[in-house]
């Protein structure tokens, strides 16, 4: 099996959604130090021994002393101390002096990160194993965060346009301030640590800023537009991070954030390992359900050749990943129903998942008396209500089997009609109503959409409260009856339906178990159509 094939078959629901933001322009690489090590460039200690071997700075000494003060604000300091001396006999302006400084600040930073990489850019791409993979992504997608100081990738971009593009345009624009939002265009490169070109006289940020632990808290404190930006645009977006190491606080503060304010919203992380089959099963899933309940992180395990791979998975033309998914048995439409009685937190449970395809519990406005129980509804009021119910069973239906690819999440399930009768006896006309509806005419083969049910179950006193805040005429005893009903009718103990008992957890906490479901869990269909069916077919 080729790589390709491997990686889907191993993350096909992942790449599924992936695919699905970057469709919708929700979707982002988030690149670190990792992603750059196979082109030659250092890892931070290394960067730091280079700069304080440096004769400029001659800073050794501090390396090994710095005590709980960032080494790389030491070093600066070494070095400009030892400029203004070189220059304090002579008349001087002071705007001048700093000015010298952070040039030579900046070229020394340079020198000791670009020695190992090649100036011609065809040599570069020779070196990478799975960044120009990610080209197309970059290209088409509106921000990609890059913590590196290096233009790697935009040199990239440039040697890999086609000559139409080199006629049109460079095909990205390089930011390393706050207000990435001022740029509403695709092919955004925002650098949060500052930047640093190969070619030096191509205007690098005046400030470089060099992460490590000790240094986080007040990187925060002065960075705080940075990371506000930062902030703002992992909830607005689905993000995979390559290269990247969750030991990084400032980073983890970032996840950790957005998990607490948007506990739907997941991102994806890639855990570099050199050989994927040889990780210990155990620490494999401690780690994985770590990174999920923490920081709204699905890990994925690749070596350089499957990361590679996933790039080009991601940018792969809409019917040739058809084919390809369908080949290796990666269901590119995965659906979700939530349901559950009156107040159970249906809604609210699929608006908490914004990265996601969501239908409305309904989509045209609602007819007079579904405010009420339906014992309280005349017989009038109920068939316009059943009617009304039935049709957007169909509508919605249809916009299921019709959706693009992705990820689904719809409030309310099409055997929902059922709970709002108690007499069992009218399940049956009940039952051809809808399937004279999902296959009107001659779309006599059209069936309910493959979907798998999570129903959503609570206390019937905590339920009647939420109603009735909610102008829902009902009471517990009504609550109770329904909730029983819709239990019989799609928890039928196959383990084809979930059951999430919503009693004493927070909204927060549901969304955590249903994410659960949605990212982590394998699919399994309600079979709903045969259901419906079975009582369509009642004696």
């Amino acid at each position: 099996m080729s790589t390709q094939k491997e990686v889907l078959a191993k993350y096909g629901r992942a790449i599924v959604h992936m695919r699905q933001q970057i469709a919708v322009n929700r979707f982002g690489l988030v690149l670190g130090a990792g992603a750059s090590i196979d082109l030659g460039f250092p890892l931070w200690k290394t960067l730091v021994e280079r700069i304080a071997e440096h004769d400029d700075v001659q800073g050794k000494d501090l390396v090994n002393n710095s005590g709980n003060t960032s080494i790389s604000q030491l070093l600066f300091q070494r070095f400009r101390q030892k400029l203004i001396e070189k220059i304090t006999s002579k008349p001087y302006d002071l705007n001048r002096i700093e000015a010298d400084v952070l040039a030579g600040w900046q070229t020394i930073v340079h020198s000791a990160l670009y020695r190992d990489v090649p100036s011609d850019v065809a040599k570069l791409l020779k070196r990478d194993e799975y960044l120009k993979n990610f080209i197309p992504v970059i290209k088409t997608t509106p921000l990609t965060i890059n913590y590196n100081f290096d233009d790697s990738v935009q040199r990239m971009l440039l040697h890999t346009r086609s000559e139409d593009e080199k006629k049109e345009k460079r095909g990205f624009t390089t930011v390393w301030n706050a207000n990435i939002q001022m740029f509403p265009r695709m092919g955004v490169i925002y650098h949060p640590n500052g930047f640093l070109p190969y070619s030096i006289r191509e205007r690098p940020s005046e400030h470089l800023v060099f992460l490590e632990d000790s240094f986080a808290d007040q990187l925060i404190n002065s960075m705080a537009g940075h990371y506000s930006a930062l902030s703002y645009h992992l909830t607005q977006a689905t993000r995979l991070l390559i290269g990247l190491s969750l030991d990084d606080s400032t980073l983890k503060h970032l996840l950790r954030q957005n998990a607490v304010l948007h506990p739907g919203h997941y991102h994806y992380y890639i855990a570099f390992v050199k050989d994927s089959t040889a990780v210990d099963k155990t620490i494999k899933e401690c780690t994985v359900n770590a990174n999920f309940d923490v920081y709204n992180l699905v890990t994925l395990y690749l070596n350089a050749a499957e990361i590679g791979s996933l790039g080009t998975l991601l940018s792969m033309e809409k019917d040739d990943f058809r084919a390809l998914a369908e080949e290796v048995g990666v269901e590119t439409s995965v659906r979700f129903l939530i349901t559950g009685a009156v107040a159970a937190g249906k809604t609210t449970t699929v608006s908490q998942f914004r990265s996601l395809s969501t239908l409305d519990e309904w989509l045209e406005e609602r007819p007079p008396g579904m405010e009420k129980d339906p014992s309280l509804a005349t017989p009038d009021e109920l068939d316009k209500i059943d009617r009304f119910v039935v049709e957007q069973v169909a509508l919605k239906n249809l916009r299921l089997l019709q959706a693009s690819d992705g990820i689904f999440i719809v409030d309310r399930a099409p055997l929902d009609l059922f709970a709002f009768e108690g007499d069992r006896s009218k399940w049956k006309s009940k039952a051809k109503r809808i399937l004279e509806a999902v296959a009107p005419g001659k779309a006599t083969s059209r069936r309910l959409a493959e979907c798998h049910v999570i129903f959503l179950c609570g206390d019937p006193e905590v339920l009647a409260v939420r109603a009735k805040a909610n102008h829902r005429n009902t009471d517990s005893k009504k609550l109770t009856v329904q909730q029983d009903l819709l239990k019989g009718v799609y928890d039928r103990n196959d383990m084809r339906t979930s059951v999430i008992d919503t009693r004493n957890k927070t909204p927060s906490k549901v969304a955590k178990e249903i994410a659960r479901i949605l990212h982590l869990s394998k699919f399994e269909e309600t079979p709903l159509h045969q259901w419906l069916e079975e009582y369509a077919n009642e004696p």
